[in-house]
């Protein structure tokens, strides 16, 4: 049966559990046609680079069909995961773009399942209109510019400018100090300490965020969290 409590997903174990849901498809399946899933988000960041350890679920993009649906059920029975611990609820967030498939990347297959993922300008982009500060938006895209930094692969503001436009049309949903932000995070070249830094900001964010949904549970959405962190920030 599949918990409820959270689980932390690690480069590790994230490859193991998607060769054990592509070996149930592919037995439920009986060798039928292959399902593609589109990771992204937290898990994208882990998979693709070193900077970040943890998430709790596994966001995708995919179309499942019932015994899809199964396989990821009794993947998560088998080993306790978490409910949705494979999840589409990304399509419903404001990154999402139908543009995103095709400018996906090969992953891996595992038995009956094809994965993709995103190379780090298109999760840039995506993490800019995500825009969340009490996630890992901004230090995920501090730590993605890092890790490719040390690769030898300079992102440039060009080429993140690109994958906006493919993504997205246009800027018009990024913030201004987010755009301010990315300006200054590619010129630096202290981006390890700016990393630490962001990390532990947003850590402080979610705590001030727990502490509005316990006092004012009926009153927090998705559109008043900056608004409510920021109440809390400044009562400190």
């Amino acid at each position: 049966m599949m918990s409820s409590e959270k689980f932390n997903f690690t480069k590790d174990n994230i490859d193991n559990f998607l060769r054990e849901l592509g070996k149930e498809y592919r037995k439920l399946s009986k060798q039928g046609q292959n399902v593609e899933l589109i990771i992204v988000g937290g898990v994208a960041a882990i998979v693709n680079y070193d900077f970040r350890e943890t998430t709790t679920d596994i966001d995708a993009l995919f179309h499942a069909n019932s015994i899809f649906k199964e396989a990821i059920r009794n993947v998560g029975d088998k080993y306790g995961l978490p409910d949705g611990w494979l999840n589409s609820d990304f399509k419903y967030t404001a990154s999402y773009s139908d543009k995103l498939v095709e400018h996906s990347k090969y992953y891996k297959t595992f038995y009956s399942l094809d994965v993709r993922t995103v190379s780090g300008e298109y999760a840039i982009a995506m993490k800019l209109i995500s825009d969340r500060n009490y996630k890992s938006d901004i230090s995920d895209i501090v730590g993605i510019i890092k890790d490719e930094r040390k690769r030898g692969n300079e992102i440039t503001f060009k080429k993140i400018d690109r994958a906006m436009v493919e993504l997205y049309s246009n800027w018009k949903r990024v913030s201004e100090s987010n755009l301010e932000l990315l300006n200054e995070v590619l010129k630096r070249d202290d981006l390890e300490q700016i990393y630490t830094e962001k990390v532990k900001e947003e850590s402080l964010n979610r705590n001030y965020l727990e502490d509005a949904i316990e006092q004012y549970n009926d009153v927090v959405t998705s559109d008043n969290t900056n608004d409510f962190i920021k109440f809390f920030k400044d009562k400190e």
